[in-house]
């Protein structure tokens, strides 16, 4: 199930965007949320949620629903409430200083966290386990950073981080096998070297990635200013 993103600064409705749920819609007011069905019929409206869970109490700053539908996360500046997405109940709260953004994986399983990457904390980019709303590790955001820099894998066994001048790349097995590559040692953890590395895209075909690096002072003469190559990471090539 796909719905629709909205911010303090953009539009607060919209339809669903799952083609097969096309009477569906969502409306934000203030600190209210209605998820509203919508009959063709008689061109009435009414509320799929109890009143219990329409008020949030506290400032908005992002809403983000997970791909299927099955959360939703709401950045605050108190971290990240997540609901669980068809009712609203609520989840629990994962925490960080004010935060602004947040992007599941494609299976919801992961959530990455974002407070923007001019805040001085040094967690201002979080990733989680979902369902056990546990930290497996948080990031300093260098200049310009942002959720861009985490890409899921569509089939959700992968993520690849990208910092300055290499990327990361993680299986998503279980929370425990993931707790233990992010603890592992620098030799046993899969890192490539990418200098300027800018953005990077997960093809449809298993473990296959495309990255791109953009050369700050290249010449025009000796070499190209934009490197794209093509990566597999399960045979590391």
């Amino acid at each position: 199930m796909r719905l629709p993103i909205f911010t303090s600064s953009e539009q607060r409705y919209g339809f669903n965007l799952d083609e097969q749920a096309r009477d569906q819609f969502l409306v934000r007011e203030d600190k209210f949320v209605y998820l509203n069905w919508l009959d063709h019929l008689d061109k009435s409206a009414k509320s799929a949620l109890s009143t219990d869970y329409m008020s949030v109490n506290f400032v908005v700053n992002k809403i983000v629903f997970s791909p299927l539908g099955s959360y939703l996360a709401v950045c605050c500046n108190q971290g990240v409430h997540l609901y669980y997405g068809n009712e609203l109940s609520y989840k629990g709260l994962l925490r960080q200083v004010n935060s602004v953004d947040a992007k599941f994986s494609a299976d919801e399983r992961y959530l990455v966290t974002f407070n923007g990457s001019q805040n001085k904390n040094r967690e201002n980019l979080i990733l989680w386990a979902v369902e056990e709303e546990v930290k497996i590790k948080a990031y300093r955001a260098h200049a310009n950073q942002s959720l861009e820099s985490f890409q899921f894998s569509e089939d959700g066994n992968y993520l690849a981080i990208l910092l300055q001048n290499e990327v990361t790349f993680f299986n998503l097995g279980s929370v425990e096998e993931l707790q233990k590559q992010v603890k592992g040692s620098e030799e046993d953890q899969h890192v490539i070297k990418a200098v300027h590395v800018q953005k990077a895209a997960w093809l449809r075909s298993k473990g296959q990635i495309i990255i791109m690096c953009y050369e700050l002072d290249y010449s025009p003469v000796t070499m190209p200013a934009t490197r794209i190559f093509l990566y597999n990471v399960e045979q590391k090539v």
